[in-house]
């Protein structure tokens, strides 16, 4: 059972009788913001760590975005934040750094089977993958030798995971 306003829970829970189990748990994306700050000092430092500090700010969840480089992940500059705040906050205090949120917009949700928006590769109820460049299954997931790119989510002359293609951009 769901409600939307407080006094809609404490009117639900002073009607439920004692002998029936119930718990009331905060819903686990609505009551929620993530927003991303920026602070290169504190790239070696452990995300617990900074949930710890931040945690009086309303911060619930600490994510460090991480690059891949020569096949290994670095630790980066910028945090993902999660609040438990409907809102963002402007900024966060963190040691002596005031650190601006800016709010955080994950990248669309894309299948790497056939290459389409929306849905991912375990729930793909396509039959044969395609190639993110010619947008064929004809080679059978062998390189692609053709030079002309074909998007497969708009049929334009880019690779199909471009930021250029404008489904991409709807996505987004």
């Amino acid at each position: 059972m769901e409600t939307s306003k407080n006094n809609q829970t404490t009117n639900l829970l002073i009607e439920i009788p004692r002998n029936i189990r119930s718990s009331i748990e905060p819903h686990q994306q609505l009551n929620y913001s993530q927003g991303v700050v920026s602070c290169w000092n504190l790239q070696e430092v452990p995300e617990e760590v900074i949930k710890n500090e931040l945690a009086s700010q309303g911060v619930v969840n600490v994510r460090q975005i991480k690059t891949k480089k020569s096949r290994e992940l670095q630790p980066t500059g910028y945090l993902i934040l999660t609040f438990t705040l409907l809102e963002l906050p402007k900024d966060v205090k963190a040691t002596f750094y005031c650190l601006c949120v800016r709010p955080y917009i994950p990248s669309p949700l894309r299948c790497f089977k056939f290459p389409l928006y929306g849905h991912t590769s375990k729930s793909c109820n396509v039959a044969t993958a395609a190639c993110v460049i010619c947008n064929t299954s004809s080679h059978g997931g062998g390189p692609c030798t053709l030079l002309n790119a074909q998007c497969v989510n708009c049929n334009g002359e880019q690779k199909t995971w471009s930021r250029d293609c404008p489904i991409f951009k709807e996505e987004e």
